[in-house]
């Protein structure tokens, strides 16, 4: 089970929009790998602010032991939260940090507070202090996939056009479109 509270923030106490509240959930289940036959099922949600969701998960084939993958999981969430809400860089090459920068400026814009209990250690909660101190982290790990490293002689080389720059699993990529076949 997964119990979510998202909290409005105290410039604003009495309201949390729709919008806040929910995108904040969406982005906590977006974070958890998604696996083939493994669903989070919704248990309930308040109807009052603060919103608190709970769910579970649940498997459409029989094959599939839901309790294993859903543990490994929340494991794997609970892992990359808390180390960036320590301040450290995710070691998990796959964590999806665009959608924790998202779920995080959310917590300095609108929320108050998120309160993510997994069922594995003690809930974590996300203050707008905590998750600027981890979008700092997250910067920095963004910077450093892109710093300069040490110059080498020119081994081979490649023709085509330049179609984007971003990265590729976490990691510094360029996209490249072969115009030699066209």
């Amino acid at each position: 089970r997964i119990k979510i509270t998202v909290r409005a923030s105290g410039s604003h106490p009495d309201v949390l929009t729709i919008e806040d509240a929910m995108r904040q959930v969406l982005d906590i289940f977006e974070m958890l790998e998604s696996m083939p036959g493994v669903e989070w099922k919704l248990i309930s949600a308040s109807t009052n602010s603060p919103l608190q969701v709970e769910a579970e998960a649940i498997s459409f084939e029989p094959s599939v032991d839901v309790t294993v993958v859903a543990r490994a999981q929340k494991q794997n969430l609970a892992t990359n939260l808390r180390e960036i809400t320590r301040g450290e860089p995710p070691s998990d090459p796959e964590f999806k940090t665009t959608i924790a920068r998202r779920f995080l400026s959310r917590n300095l814009n609108g929320v108050g507070s998120t309160e993510i209990d997994l069922d594995i250690g003690a809930p974590i909660t996300v203050t707008p202090r905590v998750a600027q101190d981890a979008l700092n982290v997250l910067e920095k790990k963004l910077d450093a996939l892109f710093d300069t490293v040490s110059t080498r002689d020119e081994i081979g080389s490649i023709e085509g056009t330049l179609s984007d720059v971003g990265t590729h699993y976490n990691l510094p990529a360029a996209k490249i479109i072969d115009t030699r076949n066209k």
